[in-house]
C-alpha cells in the first residue's frame, strides 16, 4: 500500500522536477498535495473508483492515479495536459474498481439469497 507522501514523491518524479535521492521543494510539494483529496472525491463521485484514505491506496491503482496527478499537475510545471494520459488511466482505475479483489480467471459468486427459486418463495428452503 502507498501512502500521501509516496503519491507526491512519484508524481514530481514524473514531472521532472524530483530526481532520485532528492527532497520535494514545499511549494511544489503542497502544489500536489492540494490536488490530491479533490481528485480522489471526482473519481468516487464519477464511480470510477473509491479510495476512501490516500494514505491507503492500492499497489494496482497507484500508478494510475500518480498518471492523473502528473497531467492535472502539468499546466503548474510548464507542460500542456494530455487528457489522452487521463482517460487510459481512469479506464484502467474502471477496470480495477469492477474486478475488485477477486482471482484473476475464476467465476464470479452468486449470493442464493438473490436468486428467485419457486421453492424458496414457498418456504421450502
Amino acid at each position: 500500500m502507498a501512502t500521501r507522501d509516496d503519491l507526491i514523491k512519484a508524481v514530481l518524479q514524473d514531472l521532472g522536477v524530483l530526481q532520485a535521492g532528492e527532497s520535494a521543494v514545499a511549494d511544489d510539494n503542497a502544489l500536489v498535495s492540494a490536488r490530491i483529496d479533490p481528485l480522489l472525491a471526482d473519481l468516487a463521485v464519477r464511480n470510477v473508483i473509491y479510495i476512501p484514505d490516500a494514505d491507503d491506496i492500492s499497489d494496482g491503482a497507484f500508478q494510475y492515479i500518480v498518471d492523473i496527478l502528473v497531467e492535472l499537475c502539468s499546466p503548474a510545471f510548464g507542460r500542456p495536459r494530455e487528457a489522452a494520459n487521463m482517460a487510459q488511466a481512469e479506464a484502467r482505475l474502471r477496470t480495477i474498481q469492477r474486478i475488485g479483489k477477486g482471482v484473476p480467471g475464476a467465476r464470479l459468486k452468486v449470493d442464493c439469497a438473490l436468486v428467485w427459486s419457486p421453492w424458496r418463495s414457498r418456504g421450502r428452503i
